[in-house]
């Protein structure tokens, strides 16, 4: 099964956003700030309030704290896959891909970058994550990028089969 597929700095972005909603690592630093926030927000306002007792203060610090607890998850997720996105170089990952699955591996070069070629065994694959629109092949500290629109049905389907044999090891 033969497909060929083009990527840029979106689907790289995309898959940021699906391995930092699953990564334990970005969780714990989350709710750490999430923690440290809630509680500097509640000194802040003691103190106003302390300094101004009026209900406006309490109302105007309880608004403010809503405000931090609803839209910290997407500003922390959003300015980490910044951060991430100047470090990367886009001509290592961007370009036209051919990939071939097999039974006993998958074959992907990058034919705008002749030496970016893998051979995958499938066994080598530590986990496959998966999104809408993306398969992610996690193998020896790297991740390969399947998007899903430009597979062969039977290619989805023996990725899938792959998927379930990961989950049940």
């Amino acid at each position: 099964m033969k497909f060929e597929y083009d990527l840029d700095m979106g689907d790289y972005r995309n898959y940021l956003e699906h391995y930092y909603q699953n990564s334990t690592d970005f969780k714990k630093t989350y709710r750490n700030r999430l923690g440290m926030g809630i509680v500097s927000l509640l000194v802040l306002n003691w103190f106003i309030y302390q300094s101004v007792p009026e209900t406006i203060v309490i109302v105007i610090g309880l608004v403010s704290l809503l405000i931090y607890i609803l839209s910290l998850k997407k500003l922390f997720l959003y300015f980490t896959i910044e951060k991430d996105l100047k470090k990367v170089q886009s001509q290592m990952f961007t370009g036209h891909y051919v990939a071939e699955i097999l039974d006993e591996k998958i074959k992907i070069q990058n034919y705008e970058h002749v030496h970016n070629k893998d051979e995958i065994e499938w066994e080598k694959i530590s986990t496959i994550g998966e999104n809408d629109w993306y398969y992610f092949l996690y193998h020896e500290k790297r991740v390969s990028i399947l998007p899903k629109t430009r597979m062969p049905e039977d290619a989805q389907q023996f990725i899938e089969r792959q998927l379930r044999t990961k989950s049940q090891n």
